[in-house]
């Protein structure tokens, strides 16, 4: 029987003879065009601009820099500091590595520019594996000057979780430097999980086993359900920026409503809350009414050196 169905596309346009008067070229255009739709939004169309090309130029240099930064010590870590945010003088409980990358030809890159186009090639594993091996130093020399441990959260990428030694790497790594598992929070974000569920869920399993917390990070804008929370190995929820940022008491945001309930279920269900991005009195004041124990932004404490903190 006849049926009906229908057929959304995108479009990459790219005139002549404003953006060429050569067919290839125009071919060119448009794909980069295309390329640009899909990447924000399916079902759209975009027309050409030399910004485009601009950008494809800039991702190439990024892709070409990271290829040497390891080799040449262009990167860094900062240690940003989590916080018992509930007792009037707030105390810190643990740090947040976070990586930085200073390029010699390049300056300044922001992760969140030079991440996604590491974690779209194979350069996040040796990136991955070296802020691994940097955060084990970095416990080690803390326990020597402290004399006891503290909790280091470090981000995970989907790559790396893929990798079928990824375990076996971590103890090794562990074992040479003499840290312990459980001085480690592994934060992973909600779309590494739903890639591959199954997967991510048996490896984030083995490294619980042995001896590291793991946490969700980025809660609140994505997929999961707290029925589907329940399945997973992990202990901590961090609470992302965006909603925190638009924390008012004056009835003017949506973000409050929805925060109470994250934070009233999360604690019934025993979950660690982290509320990132906490940079006004009055957001923190919100937080703490509402149930939110821990928390980390400039408010309270701005990333640091090693040699700041040590």
């Amino acid at each position: 029987p006849a049926g009906s169905f229908s057929v959304r596309t995108s479009w990459g346009i790219a005139l002549c003879p404003d953006q060429g008067k050569d067919l290839q070229l125009l071919i060119r255009h448009a794909d980069l065009a295309l390329h640009h739709a899909k990447k924000h939004g399916k079902w759209r169309y975009k027309l050409y601009e030399p910004q485009l090309q601009e950008t494809v130029y800039r991702r190439h240099a990024i892709r070409e820099g990271l290829n040497k930064a390891i080799g040449h010590n262009e990167f860094h870590l900062v240690y940003q500091p989590i916080f018992d945010i509930q007792p009037e003088q707030a105390i810190v409980v643990g740090y947040e590595a976070l990586l930085r990358w200073e390029s010699p030809i390049l300056g300044i890159i922001s992760p969140t520019e030079f991440i996604p186009i590491a974690e779209n090639s194979n350069l996040i594993l040796p990136m991955g594996q070296w802020v691994f091996e940097e955060a084990c130093r970095f416990l080690a020399a803390f326990r020597e000057k402290a004399g006891h441990d503290v909790i280091l959260s470090v981000n995970v990428s989907m790559r790396q979780l893929a990798q079928p030694n990824f375990v076996q790497q971590v103890e090794e790594t562990l074992r040479k430097a003499g840290v312990h598992a459980a001085a480690f929070n592994l934060e992973v974000t909600e779309s590494i999980l739903m890639a591959d569920v199954e997967k991510s869920v048996d490896c984030l399993e083995a490294l619980r086993e042995l001896g590291m917390a793991i946490s969700l990070d980025d809660f609140g804008t994505g997929y999961s359900s707290f029925t589907y929370l329940a399945k997973l190995p992990i202990s901590t929820l961090k609470i992302d920026k965006s909603l925190v940022d638009d924390l008012t008491d004056n009835g003017e945001n949506n973000s409050l409503p929805l925060l109470e309930s994250l934070l009233y279920m999360a604690n019934r269900l025993g979950y660690r809350v982290v509320a990132e991005g906490v940079e006004t009195p009055e957001q923190l004041r919100l937080l703490k009414e509402n149930g939110c124990f821990f928390g980390q932004g400039y408010l309270l404490g701005k990333p640091s050196l090693a040699r700041d903190i040590l």
